[in-house]
């Protein structure tokens, strides 16, 4: 398994007087926390004078190449920022983070004209829980990160502004990030696909697939019984909440047709659409589909997991599933209404069905 994403102390956790940097640990990562000083950095992972801090910015590229984010501890030199991000032109997000102790040393840092570059603060406690938020899929502080670069990159967040602030000492900025958002309140499984909707909602922090008309992050989604709790968050951060039913149902309880919520168009425009957006990402030509998921060739030719194996692989079975619904195949559906019916099992169903027939043979 490729390790992409590391978050570490040096100082305990290497006790070697300097560690190898072409171990091959770090080929993969993509998204990098150290929580040492600069100093200690540079002895334990370059080997170098800790003093010497210019070396490190320069030999990151060929060090981790394939890294995306880099948070750094009490990051407090706008020259040391600077200058990653310049050597590092993968890089797209760089955290200087603090704690609320150190505010003072990061006025320096809170106005640059650095797109990339993040400041927030973020105590022992909330890096736990906000780490443990992000392995279980929620939106850490990498998502919203990405989310607050993109805000800025539109121009609806003011320019050179780095602060993040999550805090309760911050709260109307963090209201200001979601503002313009929408909250789709959605049961399990049953997100509807209504134009409507994606083109007024467009791309949500962690479900980009679901992207159609914008790159910028401008919604999230409550999956669950949530209707009030996205009403509560709606009034909080100033967005407009939307429940899915109203997409899928007209008054009086009428649904709509599936051809209108559920976008289903034909091979022959969707693949020939998702080759060319592939190759643009390839060659970063493209933003990619979600920030720090770089598409290589080798991934998109060579692997089963690749979007376009994907699409081809599985657009015959899902072609023939539909065609099977609309000639009457389908378990749970009315029986009488079925022209065939699917036997499944080891054999108990089977069974079940031919002695349906026998007993309607007795009765005729």
């Amino acid at each position: 398994m490729k390790l992409q994403r590391l978050s570490f102390y040096l100082t305990p956790g290497m006790h070697a007087q300097s560690m190898d940097p072409t171990h091959p640990m770090f080929a993969y990562i993509t998204h990098l926390d150290l929580f040492d000083s600069l100093d200690t950095i540079c002895a334990k992972f370059s080997g170098f004078p800790s003093s010497d801090f210019a070396l490190l910015p320069a030999l990151l590229p060929a060090l981790l190449p394939a890294l995306t984010h880099l948070a750094l501890f009490k990051l407090k030199s706008p020259t040391f920022a600077a200058q990653v991000l310049t050597s590092c032109q993968k890089l797209e997000v760089l955290v200087a983070m603090h704690t609320y102790d150190s505010e003072s040393e990061l006025d320096r840092l809170l106005s640059s004209d650095e797109a990339r570059l993040v400041s927030m603060y973020l105590s022992d406690d909330e890096y736990h829980t906000d780490w443990l938020e992000g392995i279980r899929g929620g939106l850490d502080f990498w998502a919203r990160a990405d989310a607050f670069i993109a805000k800025k990159r539109c121009g609806k967040i003011k320019p050179g502004t780095t602060l993040l602030s999550q805090s309760k000492h911050h709260g109307q900025h963090f209201k200001d990030l979601f503002r313009e958002w929408t909250i789709i309140i959605s049961k399990p499984r049953k997100i509807s696909y209504h134009k409507s909707m994606i083109q007024s909602v467009g791309l949500f922090p962690w479900h980009h697939h679901l992207s159609v008309t914008t790159t910028e992050p401008t919604g999230f989604i409550l999956l669950g019984t949530l209707s009030t709790v996205g009403k509560q968050l709606a009034d909080i951060l100033g967005v407009p909440s939307n429940a899915v039913d109203t997409f899928c149902w007209e008054p009086g309880w009428q649904k709509i047709p599936r051809a209108e919520t559920r976008l289903d168009p034909p091979l022959t425009l969707y693949l020939p659409r998702l080759i060319l957006r592939t190759l643009l990402r390839m060659f970063g030509l493209a933003p990619p589909c979600s920030p720090g998921c770089i598409e290589r060739p080798s991934e998109v030719f060579c692997s089963k997991e690749s979007n376009l194996w994907w699409c081809i692989s599985n657009h015959w079975p899902a072609r023939e599933s539909a065609r099977m619904r609309k000639i009457g195949i389908g378990v749970g559906t009315n029986v009488n209404g079925q022209k065939m019916r699917r036997i499944g099992g080891w054999g108990g169903e089977l069974r079940v069905w031919v002695g349906e027939v026998e007993c309607m043979l007795q009765l005729e």
